[in-house]
């Protein structure tokens, strides 16, 4: 599966590591309430800049810059690497100055270097004494480390690495320290973002995930053309006989400006189509084409793969980027799933806190959302590990919509999410209802139909052979806890009324998940074979969890998933059965004005009442209201407790015919 993120009108893909496995582990950032005060924008240092032309060569492209520490303390290095066809173009050209960023930390002796690779002979080294950033409230500002090579690096065409040494102190419970400064963005490639920690059996290097906040200067005549791949959008859903419009962006990496690109486009491996575009894009700076794919021409799920093959009629190594594309005209209708990861111990996740209740309340029949929580009492640890090791759930808060889009779960996202995948775009359906088949009410039967809604004869063959599964999660509603809050006071934005709260709130929390079962679905509930609006049913048996704390707030999804394509075609959420109360328990008679008559069929409630609740004689509650009126039931003997406005509770026993 991919991750991509959400802009403020489109959903963009990501290229590269969101976030690695880290060797040398790094801690959280500087802290939820430090402010961040740097930039790796850097001057051309060069005397004679407007003669000989300069390469800054940057992996950070917007330009900011945050804190990290690692947990291990010790020497580490950090470096990027200059790779050997990019180098090859240097030939000649001379790498004269190196500038980087420092966090917080208290050891000021440091070293750069040049070495063949990260791991072979050293070429220029130099011990300095670093510049160091500070922290005076909760402002920390970088410290800017500038070394000019005494005698520049000349460029033979192999591969280089650039990079710096510190050391990383051991933090305690007064003091903190952040030496390591990144980039606030995706890695672009493998050669951004190299860590080591140093020890004596040699250097042990990793990935890291984010820039190293680091700039290389090259001056001469020689500099490259460099471009990679940052970012694609391909749409969710065209029309049979339009084509899928694809737009890329890439990174100028490169010291020329790129004037050109060719791209090619697959569809089913298949399809090619190649083209050719005129571009201006300055060194440092994010490019973008436009382009569509052949066309898409009956109704089904493409695999649509794109790249950029050359720059200024140059080969680059290309970066196939691909994705499904549905071709629907009118299917059924989908509600879209929304799996967020949350805590209570993140400050950020009142975002998602307040886009899912503002989805709840704002889209009930379009939204099936699921609150999965990380590092806390609420922590279904199944779930939260089955997304990170998919490669989600790494930064708090987020959410996967349908199993296709990665997103920042604010109100604005998720209701993007519903107008682009939701509405008649469902290839498939899917129903359920539940009850319990044991006297202590801890097993639940769900049964359930499910159907597709196209001929597989009619279709493309990626979605004529689909197979589907089907996934049930348990959650619970009403849950009580403490939120950490980032927004009191206002101070990092609005954020639906949490600005107006405390930094630390009782809440009670909405769409708990309890149990799933399982996250890549069942297999064997539905046939591999199934045809157009036949109902298939099902049922399973899911033993209520133990961390639910109250049963009467559970509900129950059911998630229809594409087995071939991993996405979610349809989901569906239903509240859980009612469950048995003592008859004791329900109230004692009182006297009020609201009137309740047995009828035919129905139990009528008139008056001023606000809410009113009925039992079986058996103690189980088969129906709650919430204002006065005509409640159908089957025939039988009921206890109808009341509240009226001013609050006053009474029961009735009433017989239905």
């Amino acid at each position: 599966m991919r991750k991509f993120l959400l802009s403020a009108a489109t959903f963009l893909f990501s290229v590269g590591s969101m976030m690695a496995t880290v060797l040398p582990e790094m801690a959280t950032v500087a802290g939820d309430n430090i402010k961040m005060n740097g930039s790796i924008t850097k001057r051309a240092k060069a005397a004679d800049a407007n003669v000989t032309p300069r390469w800054d060569l940057s992996y950070i492209t917007d330009g900011s810059v945050t804190a990290v520490s690692f947990k291990s303390a010790g020497t580490y290095k950090a470096a990027i690497v200059i790779p050997e066809d990019i180098a090859k173009q240097c030939i000649g050209s001379k790498l004269t100055d190196i500038f980087f960023l420092m966090g917080t930390s208290k050891d000021t002796a440091g070293k750069v270097f040049v070495t063949k690779g990260l791991t072979g002979e050293t070429l220029w080294e130099k011990d300095i004494t670093l510049n160091l950033g500070t922290l005076s409230g909760n402002n920390l500002t970088f410290g800017e480390n500038e070394v000019v090579l005494d005698e520049p690096y000349v460029f033979t065409g192999e591969e280089i690495a650039v990079g710096f040494q510190f050391k990383c102190p051991r933090s305690n419970g007064f003091t903190n320290y952040y030496p390591f400064a990144i980039g606030n963005e995706s890695a672009i490639n493998e050669y951004c973002d190299n860590a080591a920690l140093v020890n004596g059996d040699g250097d042990e290097w990793a990935h890291i995930g984010s820039p190293v906040a680091m700039v290389v200067g090259v001056e001469g005549e020689n500099l490259p053309t460099w471009v990679a791949t940052a970012g694609y959008q391909f749409p969710f859903v065209v029309k049979p006989g339009e084509k899928a419009d694809v737009i890329m962006q890439f990174f100028n990496l490169g010291g020329t400006r790129v004037t050109s690109v060719s791209t090619e486009s697959k569809v089913d491996g298949a399809d090619l189509v190649a083209e050719d575009h005129n571009v201006s894009v300055s060194p440092g700076t994010i490019g973008q084409v436009s382009f569509g794919t052949a066309v898409l021409d009956k109704e089904g799920i493409y695999n649509v793969e794109a790249q950029i093959t050359k720059a200024n009629d140059m080969a680059v190594e290309p970066v196939t980027v691909d994705g499904y594309v549905k071709s629907i005209d009118k299917g059924t209708k989908r509600r879209i799933l929304v799996e967020e990861w949350t805590g209570t111990w993140c400050g950020w996740c009142p975002i998602g806190i307040w886009g899912m209740d503002e989805m709840n309340k704002n889209y009930p029949d379009d939204f099936v959302g699921i609150a999965i929580h990380g590092d806390d009492d609420m922590e279904d640890y199944e779930y939260i590990t089955s997304l990170a090791r998919r490669g989600y759930a790494s930064n708090f808060p987020g959410a996967l919509v349908d199993r296709m889009a990665q997103v920042q779960p604010s109100p604005d996202n998720l209701k993007l999410a519903v107008e682009l995948l939701g509405g008649n775009r469902g290839f498939g359906d899917i129903s359920i209802e539940a009850k319990y088949v044991d006297e202590k009410e801890t097993m639940l039967q769900i049964d359930g139909s499910a159907k597709i809604t196209y001929d597989p004869a009619e279709v493309n063959p990626l979605l004529a052979s689909s197979k589907y599964r089907v996934a049930f999660v348990i959650t619970e509603n009403k849950v009580p806890g403490v939120q950490n809050n980032n927004f009191a006071g206002g101070r990092n934005g609005k954020c639906g009324g949490w600005e107006n709260k405390k930094s630390s709130v009782s809440w009670e929390y909405s769409d708990v998940a309890r149990k799933i079962d399982t996250f890549d679905g069942i297999e064997g509930l539905l046939p591999d074979v199934m045809e157009k609006d036949k109902e298939y049913t099902f049922s399973r048996n899911i033993k209520l969890p133990s961390a639910v704390k109250v049963g009467s707030n559970i509900d129950i999804v059911a998630i229809l998933i594409n087995g071939t394509t991993g996405y979610v075609e349809n989901a569906v959420k239903i509240a859980g059965p009612l469950r048995a109360a003592s008859i004791d328990d329900i109230a004692a008679d009182g006297v009020s004005s609201i009137k309740v008559i047995g009828g035919n069929g129905v139990v009528e409630i008139a008056g001023d009442c606000v809410s009113a609740e009925i039992y079986g004689i058996n103690g189980v509650r088969v129906a709650s209201v919430s204002e006065a009126q005509s409640v159908p039931v089957a025939a039988g003997l009921y206890i109808v407790r009341t509240v009226a406005a001013d609050g006053s509770v009474a029961t009735a026993k009433v017989s239905v015919r």
